[in-house]
């Protein structure tokens, strides 16, 4: 027969226990009064019913490493706090690759904080020309005409002008008939000097500098149509004319309007002509309505079921 006993091997942990055979003076009799003993004080150093007791002796532990069950020393650097770390690290990549991405990146394009070198590449396409240099040829009350020094691939320069452009914005103002009848849009008559004859346009009008769209948008709707909105709605944005000028235009929705008089600059000479909204596709498809922002904006509010 073969009992527990507490171990005492070399090297075993605390608590480990061997079995060991018993020496009975009897065998027809039994266990002898010498053995009774030893298992009386076996089953008093024995552990509790239910725990388990470890029969073989750890191996020695390694620098480093951690053993099951046991908790991680905070000074052992084992592959457990390695791949911890590891974890942490990749998710707090993906963290500051978002802001980055969404955050970071978008401010610096928007507001073009790049040091000179980094700025001419940045701008540059892949495989493109590269921007050398920039001469400002003149500077005007609204734009500023410049010319541009291009790098070519091969390494040849090339000049090119441009036109400097603060932004500008376009409104669609929406007239609501009494009675639920068909809504009124609020165009205007303009004098474009550059080709010698009057257009007829939505209202629109150029940024001040540090001046928000939509602040443009409302002074612009009362200077030159003589209403002011209730809400302004964001249609989209778009570049003007990007083979020429760097102008980019803010379209509103403007509803709500209440009549307040034109308030019309010096060298402006405007005209308001309300048309429907029926008339004012008709325009389009005639060739009446040659302003390409005009036609632009109305046709992206039809497409959304605005008009």
């Amino acid at each position: 027969m073969e009992v527990a006993k507490p171990a005492t091997l070399r090297g075993a942990p605390p608590g480990a226990w061997e079995l060991i055979p018993l020496q009975t003076s009897s065998p027809r009799r039994g266990l002898a009064g010498d053995a009774r003993a030893r298992i009386k004080e076996q089953d008093d150093l024995a552990p509790p019913i239910g725990r388990k007791v470890p029969q073989i002796p750890r191996p020695p532990r390694r620098r480093g490493q951690v053993q099951i069950g046991e908790k991680t020393p905070p000074k052992v650097c084992g592959r457990p706090v390695i791949d911890r770390y590891r974890k942490i690290g990749r998710k707090l990549g993906r963290v500051v690759g978002r802001v980055r991405g969404r955050v970071i990146w978008p401010v610096w394009h928007a507001r073009g904080w790049y040091s000179e070198e980094l700025q001419s590449v940045v701008s540059t396409p892949p495989g493109g020309n590269r921007e050398v240099g920039r001469t400002t040829i003149f500077k005007g009350k609204k734009y500023s005409y410049e010319q541009i020094t291009l790098r070519r691939p091969g390494g040849q320069e090339i000049k090119r002008e441009c036109v400097r452009h603060p932004g500008a914005v376009v409104i669609l103002p929406i007239l609501e008939t009494p009675g639920g009848g068909e809504p009124t849009i609020l165009f205007v008559r303009n004098d474009r000097f550059a080709l010698g004859q009057a257009l007829v346009e939505l209202p629109a009008g150029t940024r001040e500098v540090g001046e928000a769209p939509e602040v443009t948008a409302g002074r612009e709707l009362v200077e030159e149509a003589g209403y002011q909105a209730a809400t302004l709605e964001l249609l989209t944005r778009f570049y003007t004319t990007p083979g020429m000028t760097d102008e980019l235009m803010w379209a509103y929705l403007a509803r709500g309007l209440t009549l307040v008089g034109q308030q019309l600059e010096e060298d402006e000479s405007l005209t308001v002509e309300p048309v429907t909204v029926s008339r004012a596709m008709g325009m389009i498809e005639t060739g009446e309505l040659k302003d390409a922002k005009s036609i632009l904006v109305l046709l992206l509010a039809r497409s959304r079921g605005m008009l």
